[in-house]
């Protein structure tokens, strides 16, 4: 059973809301794309070997593979760390020495490719998000994004949602990587709340994901919705079975 701070909804007047980026406003295509991993350790191992570094590709893999153990072990304490700190663990997963021997641009260009790949294979903005952003903004609401991140950086996160041309609704955005800490975690909700202006108790947070969105939101003295599009769940003060649905509740 779910609970929030200020129910209902619609007799409550927010300041703020705030959005979960992954399956709330946008979707990996294909779900859990496989080749975008196999997209960015090619084209890692194609540069380095252009630098005079061949590695086999399953030396590659299983670097790769150990860097991902390593965030995740990082990602369940709901801590996070910079772009440059797990890449860095692949490269020493291949050679302890490696990172030292790169030269400064060919270090750069490695973690852009590394950072970057979700450009080439991006996610697709999901249905009714860039009309419902449009309608809350007219409205007046101060808008912000809180994201956890994989491998793909905040910075490149940015880049994508400017290209689908939603990035101008957004007051603010917040990602893990750049906070170095994760949702549920109630500082990347603070985060974002002292960058729009808002108390807690101002604010809506919508997400997909009940433990890191709706719960999160709550433990940081914010009310909460969760957007369950495959209606697993009733539809209920607390759920939500559309991003659209919050134009009619707000």
């Amino acid at each position: 059973m779910f609970s929030a701070l200020v129910w209902p909804v619609t007799e409550t007047r927010f300041k703020a809301l705030t959005l979960d980026l992954w399956d709330t406003l946008v979707q990996e295509m294909p779900r859990k794309n496989p080749s975008l991993a196999e997209l960015r350790v090619a084209e890692m191992r194609s540069q380095l070997s252009s630098y005079g570094y061949d590695y086999d590709a399953d030396l590659m893999d299983r670097a790769y593979k150990l860097s991902g153990e390593y965030c995740d072990s990082v990602w369940a304490e709901n801590r996070d760390m910079s772009t440059d700190e797990h890449l860095l663990y692949m490269l020493s997963s291949l050679d302890p020495l490696l990172a030292n021997r790169l030269r400064r641009e060919e270090y750069a260009a490695i973690r852009r490719t590394y950072a970057e790949a979700l450009l080439r294979k991006p996610p697709a903005l999901m249905e009714e998000v860039a009309q419902t952003l449009d309608t809350l903004s007219s409205r007046g609401y101060a808008l912000g994004l809180i994201s956890n991140t994989g491998r793909t950086p905040g910075s490149t996160l940015r880049i994508i949602l400017e290209r689908m041309d939603v990035a101008r609704f957004f007051d603010s955005m917040v990602f893990s990587d750049e906070v170095l800490v994760r949702k549920p975690e109630k500082k990347i909700f603070m985060s974002a709340l002292r960058e729009l202006g808002s108390s807690p108790a101002e604010a809506l947070h919508i997400g997909n994901d009940p433990k890191d969105d709706f719960e999160g939101a709550r433990l940081a003295g914010m009310s909460s919705l969760l957007l369950d599009r495959a209606a697993e769940r009733k539809k209920s003060p607390e759920v939500v079975h559309s991003i659209a649905e919050l134009a009619d509740l707000l």
